[in-house]
């Protein structure tokens, strides 16, 4: 799901982002492009504005940073943004893969954006990995879950892919579609599943996340009552545009930002104490003093506590630093 962000700085008010928004969910407010409350269950509303594509240059930076610690075991090239509208997007994901920076490179899409170039261009990049975020069985489902009645045009873009990836003779990217599991909806879970498994690599069911407790929870099941660490802060930072490093890729509050890699090193960042404050207070079970993982349901997706494996993780890591 893409968060669609406006900067107020550079906004000029000729209003061709409306009627470019695949999702309608653009209007002006008092001269300035404003975000309509019509994408129902991303973390879009207040957030501070940023740039709203990652430049290449950045991207190098970070990339190279990385390496000098090894490979990573996924690349994922999303975060607050469609990615196809990045028009450095190709690049980057040959980049990405040409320096082996990890072991898969992968995005997710609204799919609106995936015409017959774009899909030769992707798999021509080496992208190893595409989801169509869906989240809707039916055209009515849809817009009123996104606003817009699209449904269909994601259908055709998606069989256009497979059908690029067979006459290009390639097993890349494996595309998957998926549905976020809401209550209320669960017989069209099935249903949905049957349908796309007959277009796509795979189709696929996934949990409901609050966005750091920014939205009401609107899953099929509740988070287990007993609450243990959050596994992502280990391994599952998020990197804006606009340079800021947030330690989760489910909150983009002002408490989740640990750097900034364009005064930072990665390494600074990963290894300072904004971040191992924050693992202190989950495996000390203070959830109550973690700001915006207060809140949230993220932690639960991991299925099972990791907290005696991440204490040993944690003191390892002290003893080296030592």
């Amino acid at each position: 799901m893409a968060r669609l962000i406006i900067d107020k700085e550079t906004c000029t008010g000729c209003e061709s982002c409306i009627s470019a928004c695949p999702f309608n969910a653009l209007s002006m407010k008092e001269g300035i492009a404003v975000v309509d409350e019509k994408c129902t269950f991303c973390g879009a509303q207040g957030l501070k504005p940023h740039p709203l594509m990652l430049s290449l240059d950045l991207f190098n930076k970070v990339i190279d940073e990385s390496l000098l610690h090894g490979r990573r075991q996924m690349l994922i090239m999303h975060n607050s943004g469609e990615p196809l509208l990045n028009k450095n997007i190709y690049e980057m994901i040959a980049i990405g893969k040409q320096k082996k920076v990890a072991r898969v490179v992968q995005f997710s899409t609204n799919g609106l954006f995936l015409t017959e170039e774009n899909c030769e261009r992707l798999i021509r990049s080496g992208l190893d990995g595409l989801v169509i975020s869906v989240d809707a069985l039916t055209p009515e489902q849809y817009a009123e879950l996104k606003g817009v009645d699209c449904l269909e045009r994601v259908i055709t873009n998606a069989r256009t892919l497979m059908r690029v990836k067979r006459e290009m003779k390639s097993s890349t990217p494996y595309v998957s579609a998926k549905m976020v599991r809401r209550f209320g909806f669960e017989d069209t879970f099935d249903p949905f599943l049957k349908f796309w498994r007959g277009i796509v690599d795979e189709a696929a069911l996934t949990p409901f996340t609050n966005w750091g407790g920014q939205l009401v929870y609107q899953g099929t099941s509740p988070p287990p009552g007993r609450r243990y660490a959050c596994h992502f802060l280990w391994y599952y930072a998020a990197i804006n545009p606009d340079g800021k490093v947030f330690f989760c890729c489910s909150s983009t509050a002002p408490g989740a930002v640990i750097g900034n890699v364009t005064q930072q090193s990665l390494e600074e960042i990963w290894q300072g104490e904004s971040l191992a404050r924050m693992r202190r207070l989950h495996l000390g079970a203070k959830f109550e003093m973690t700001g915006p993982c207060c809140n949230c349901s993220y932690w639960s997706e991991s299925g099972r506590s990791l907290d005696r494996w991440l204490r040993r993780k944690e003191e390892r890591f002290r003893k080296r630093k030592v």
